[in-house]
């Protein structure tokens, strides 16, 4: 939690930095208000699985080994282990430059490059930090 809270902190920032290149308007805090939906809502796609995988884990119901394992086999569960990645990832691609482009009052396309811009970074911390 506290590594995905400085990395919208984060967001927000370079989002306010890369907008004013092109004259944006909006506030900080309604730029952060923004993000912090446009990132979490499609969060909430990969913290539920991962979140009962945590489970499985603590319960020692699953070893980490195993759920490796499962998830690398061909087959449902190794489609839905990515999907749920590619799902969230698309979501955040189409919900950051909305939130921008609505915020800063950009163009489509200058909201769309530093939306791209912003979740290569936020991505990177989170890879970087998490994984």
């Amino acid at each position: 939690m506290p590594v995905f809270l400085l990395d919208w902190i984060l967001a927000g920032g370079v989002i306010q930095l890369l907008s004013r290149g092109f004259h944006g308007q909006g506030s900080y805090e309604k730029t952060l208000t923004a993000t912090g939906f446009a990132l979490m809502v499609p969060s909430l796609v990969t913290w539920i699985p991962e979140t009962v995988g945590t489970i499985l884990f603590l319960t020692g119901t699953m070893t980490q080994k195993e759920w490796l394992e499962t998830i690398s086999r061909p087959g449902f569960w190794q489609v839905f282990a990515t999907l749920y990645q590619i799902v969230a990832v698309g979501w955040m691609l189409l919900l950051v430059p909305l939130a921008v482009a609505v915020v800063q009052r950009i163009r489509w396309w200058q909201a769309i490059l530093t939306g791209i811009i912003t979740l290569g970074i936020f991505m990177t911390l989170m890879l970087v930090f998490i994984r």
